[in-house]
């Protein structure tokens, strides 16, 4: 998490760094008081790239994962799994947290996604 935070904030003052000085900024008045610091429009078009940001990022995890051949790994994880469900059957139920497995092809698939994350913010500090 702390990763992610420091690629993401570094690509957001990126965005800040390359805007263009404004000429007139230190002569005009302040805003008034009352008025709303961001519009709605700055609202809107927050919500929306980071929608498609989020739509983009879990679709590509989706994606690659669905496209890595399983490997050895998952099926032994997955015969792991269905004995733990069995057993737990037998003991009369009950929900408990599961192991998340930490297999080549998940791996590969976050990474795919968190560069996702970093190319997708880094596109947008560019083009705004």
């Amino acid at each position: 998490v702390l990763y992610v935070n420091m690629i993401t904030s570094v690509t957001m003052g990126l965005m800040l760094a390359m805007e263009p000085a404004e000429a007139d900024i230190m002569t005009r008045p302040p805003r008034r008081k009352g008025k709303r610091l961001f519009g709605k429009m700055v609202f809107w078009h927050c919500f929306f790239v980071s929608g498609i940001m989020v739509v983009c990022v879990l679709g590509n995890f989706a994606f690659t994962l669905g496209n890595i051949e399983k490997g050895a790994e998952d099926y032994a994880y997955e015969a792991e799994k269905a004995a733990v469900k069995m057993e737990r059957a037998a003991e009369g139920g009950g929900r408990r947290a599961i192991r998340v497995p930490k297999t080549a092809r998940l791996m590969e698939a976050r990474a795919v996604a968190f560069n996702m994350l970093v190319f997708a913010e880094m596109a947008y500090a560019l083009n705004c």
